[in-house]
């Protein structure tokens, strides 16, 4: 699946600042498109809709020592997990 465009209006780190300063919905509404242009004003790869790239949103986790799954909103693999991903807080 290919992402889809920035919205030209929002390619300059200003305007992107400007329009998410504005927003009213919470975290969970917001925080992919968010990350997505985040990722494209810093000219770097959108996550990948694949978790068996490592780069992508929702990714499962096992809690350690017991047997559900929960998930961190966007993993990097290069990036270390905080401890608070570890045990499975939502709230670094």
């Amino acid at each position: 699946m290919k992402a889809l465009p920035m919205p030209a209006a929002l390619t300059t780190p200003e305007a992107f600042i400007s329009h998410w300063q504005k927003a009213e919905a919470n975290e969970r509404a917001n925080s992919q498109s968010f990350l997505i242009g985040l990722a494209h004003i810093l000219g770097v790869p959108a996550p990948s809709n694949n978790h068996a790239d490592g780069y992508s949103f929702e990714f499962p986790v096992k809690v350690p020592g017991g047997s559900s799954t929960n998930f961190i909103d966007l993993h990097i693999p290069t990036a270390p997990l905080p401890p608070c991903a570890v045990r499975c807080c939502r709230n670094c």
